[in-house]
């Protein structure tokens, strides 16, 4: 479930078989072939780890946490390894073992907030850029308006597809190239800053050509950029690594004990000064060489029958993992028996402009749009769009999907130029909850949006926005909610899991700020128009 859940929910992650791939071969390869060497402190830490990898297991049944899941797994995995090798070959399974980490999406949904914060700060980046070369353009938020064209800095080109290779690619080369911790953590900082500037070059060089009348948005000069862009960084990510290698590689211990030895010093006069002046340099390099060496598994002298070997050590871990893992997968088979795979682009290819009547309280349809998005976009991949017009008003309507879980659709417009001036919660005469949200965008532009997200079961997504962390806080509500040990507690029927969502918005602009009994209107015409939305073919 996790690997599924980050396949569909985050392609940013498309480095994962690398990850994997290459983790797998450092932990076959780098085996160390030492004494096994077993003390209070490995026993202690290597059974804490596996009680912490049982308590988060059991944490990721109750909650049908795949990510809480993965991370229980990880933790098992450095049980095991304390378990096989002991002391002296914890130092070589450790960068393996980290690596294993870089696939492990940050918990809170920070990635999502990291990716708003690349796409804002690349196009504040471009638009410097766009100001020093004087290309006339208009930026609201994230999009570039230039000569009747609108660019959209979307997921896709807000850099983090190349940040997050190039830290995986720069961890995997610390890794082969025996690199110390911190180099390993200079390189991984200068991966993220390197991605970050070619990304707004990337950027530049699109708004540039695009104002030239050269199509570089889309087609395959868009995808051959964003290939060159990347090679461009891996190549500075090498460069780099030559570069702080000289800069802090360690020092030859057999120059240091010929030149740094207080025995060589000659008697004389000052022999007592030299010697601890050699003696501190001795010191230093000892140290230093610490700090920038790769860890490595000491050579000590032991018998033959002190070695576990991989075969051995394996078995009993298998074994053991798999009593963690099968209390955990029992609850979820009679829950996954009711969920169904929702083919979203055969959705969006069988709906029509019918789904929503030719008026609605008083307001005609004169237009329905069809759009298929990048997979990454946080609008959704797919979206059909009507719009409604009165003899005194223009109100549009979108549903979009598949989302997975809350979407809060105010970040798209934030991204957009639109700050969100108020936001309510509001709930419906069935029960079920919608947001309403006035945005602000320049000085005499208002919107009024209303947005409420459904499951293909057609039961509504919960949310909290009185909360910072509303994200977190109505996923883990609506996974506690559907839980099937929880349910079963209860004594409910079991509901399928983590099934897709769509969203259902409805937006229209003013010129001033609206008035209470204007919003009223609106939430009206809104629960009508979602009513019929709900009574159409848009869920089956």
């Amino acid at each position: 479930m996790f690997f599924r859940d980050l396949y569909r929910e985050k392609p940013h992650y498309e480095f994962v078989p690398l990850v994997l791939a290459s983790a797998v071969w450092f932990f076959w390869s780098r085996w160390p072939d030492c004494p096994f060497v077993w003390g209070r402190a490995e026993r202690f830490l290597c059974f804490g780890l596996l009680g912490l990898s049982l308590a988060g297991l059991t944490a990721a049944t109750l909650l049908v946490s795949p990510w809480l899941g993965m991370v229980s797994f990880l933790l098992a995995v450095a049980s095991w390894g304390i378990w096989s090798v002991g002391k002296l070959g914890i130092a070589s399974l450790l960068p393996p073992w980290l690596l294993l980490w870089v696939i492990v999406p940050p918990p809170l949904q920070l990635d999502v907030r990291a990716i708003t914060m690349l796409q804002t700060s690349t196009s504040r980046c471009t638009a410097m850029l766009l100001d020093w070369m004087r290309i006339p353009y208009l930026r609201q938020g994230n999009v570039f308006e230039i000569e009747n064209r609108s660019l959209f800095v979307a997921e896709a080109c807000s850099g983090v597809h190349s940040q997050l290779v190039l830290i995986a690619v720069s961890a995997i080369l610390c890794i082969v190239l025996r690199r110390s911790a911190a180099h390993a953590l200079m390189l991984i900082a200068s991966a993220a800053v390197w991605s970050i500037i070619i990304n707004i070059i990337r950027v530049f060089v699109v708004v540039v050509a695009e104002s030239r009348g050269v199509s570089a948005s889309e087609g395959w000069v868009h995808e051959a950029l964003g290939y060159g862009v990347v090679l461009l960084g891996l190549l500075l990510v090498y460069s780099t690594d030559q570069l702080i290698f000289f800069l802090i590689s360690p020092i030859d211990a057999e120059w240091a004990d010929e030149h740094l030895s207080p025995a060589n010093v000659a008697d004389g006069p000052s022999a007592d000064q030299d010697k601890f002046e050699l003696e501190i340099d001795s010191r230093f390099w000892r140290v230093w060489n610490r700090l920038t060496t790769f860890p490595s598994t000491p050579v000590v002298e032991g018998r033959e029958s002190d070695l576990r070997p991989r075969s051995r050590s394996l078995v009993p871990f298998a074994v053991a993992f798999a009593l963690l893992v099968l209390p955990g997968l029992l609850p979820l088979r009679s829950a996954s028996a009711n969920t169904g795979s929702a083919d979203a682009s055969a959705l969006y290819a069988r709906l029509k402009e019918e789904v929503l009547p030719e008026t609605i309280e008083g307001f005609r349809r004169t237009k329905h749009l069809k759009e298929e998005r990048d997979p990454s976009s946080s609008e959704g991949m797919y979206s059909h769009q009507w719009q409604y017009v009165s003899p005194t008003e223009i109100i549009g309507y979108a549903m979009d999907f598949p989302f997975y879980g809350w979407h809060e659709l105010t970040i798209c417009y934030y991204l957009k130029g639109w700050d969100v001036s108020s936001l309510t919660d509001l709930q419906d005469s069935d029960g079920d909850p919608y947001v309403e949200a006035i945005l602000k965008r320049g000085l005499n532009e208002w919107g009024v949006l209303h947005f409420s997200l459904y499951g293909s079961d057609k039961r509504s997504l919960r949310h909290d926005h009185s909360t910072y962390d509303y994200f977190a806080k109505a996923r883990l509500l609506d996974r506690i909610d559907n839980s099937p040990i929880v349910r079963w507690l209860r004594d409910q029927a079991l509901v399928p899991i983590n099934l897709p969502s769509y969203q259902f918005q409805q937006f229209t602009r003013k010129p001033v700020e609206p008035t209470d009994d204007e919003r009223e209107q609106l939430r009206s015409l809104y629960l009508s128009a979602k009513r019929l939305w709900l009574n159409s073919n848009a869920f089956e």
